[in-house]
């Protein structure tokens, strides 16, 4: 049985697309905060915490970088509870860019017949972003994103090239053998960490630098949560979670929907 709610952002579940609102209340509501202005919109990171246990998820992107993280509450244990849903769509969708890792189609993704697909062309707009840096289409050593951190003995004993991401088990390629964009755990592989710098520092006006990257990077904090010991089948809970939804330009234009 439905049970229609009344909230503030018209915040609903909405067959194969997710959770959705009124996008435009959102970011006119997020525009009074006092450090949010029409020019760092699209640096600004909206979570908004639907009233409902409901498990699942969705970030809905901007290709200016605006984004609004929907996180249910989840009455899931550890790694798919409340924090965990936070950390994926949040941290690892909405700030950080990052695709999914979760696989539940046995697939190739160019093959894929089903409903939801067009998923190599979700990649490549994504790609063509500057985003996605932890997924890439071809398992090619020296063409993934991540090479430089396999041929790097700092981070060539857990970096490599794994199959299977972005829904499908085959065709698209991941570099650890799991991390937060799988399945929720504390853990962002060495490639995401590295975006995440990136997008800070590009926001600061700082330069980046590799170097001090690694310098700073805290690698083995999880070595525990990364291990396939914390693995969930995320065919069984990841139907309820879905991918990215990108709109084309800016939040700030008109018939933004």
């Amino acid at each position: 049985m439905n049970t229609i709610r009344y909230n503030r952002f018209n915040t609903t579940y909405t067959g194969g697309v997710g959770l959705r609102a009124d996008y435009d209340e959102i970011f006119d509501y997020s525009l009074n905060a006092p450090t949010v202005t029409e020019q760092n919109l699209n640096q600004t990171l909206i979570i908004i915490v639907p009233n409902s246990t409901d498990y699942g998820g969705i970030c809905q992107m901007w290709e200016d970088g605006s984004a609004i993280a929907f996180c249910p509450q989840s009455t899931y244990g550890y790694p798919l509870d409340s924090r965990g849903v936070i950390q994926h769509e949040a941290g690892g969708h909405g700030f950080g860019k990052l695709g999914d890792e979760y696989i539940y189609h046995n697939e190739f993704i160019d093959f894929c017949q089903c409903t939801c697909c067009g998923h190599v062309d979700a990649i490549n707009w994504a790609k063509g972003l500057g985003w996605y840096d932890n997924l890439s289409l071809t398992g090619k050593m020296h063409e993934v994103p991540w090479s430089h951190l396999i041929f790097d003995d700092r981070y060539s004993d857990i970096v490599d090239i794994f199959e299977g991401g972005f829904m499908h088990n085959r065709g698209v390629f991941r570099s650890e053998q799991n991390s937060c964009m799988n399945n929720d755990i504390p853990y962002y592989s060495t490639i995401s960490r590295e975006s995440i710098v990136k997008r800070i520092k590009r926001y600061a006006g700082e330069t980046y630098s590799f170097e001090e990257f690694v310098a700073n990077d805290k690698r083995d904090a999880g070595a525990v949560t990364r291990s396939a010991d914390t693995y969930v089948d995320s065919r069984t809970l990841h139907g309820f979670q879905m991918p990215p939804k990108i709109h084309k330009g800016s939040p700030l234009q008109r018939n933004r929907r």
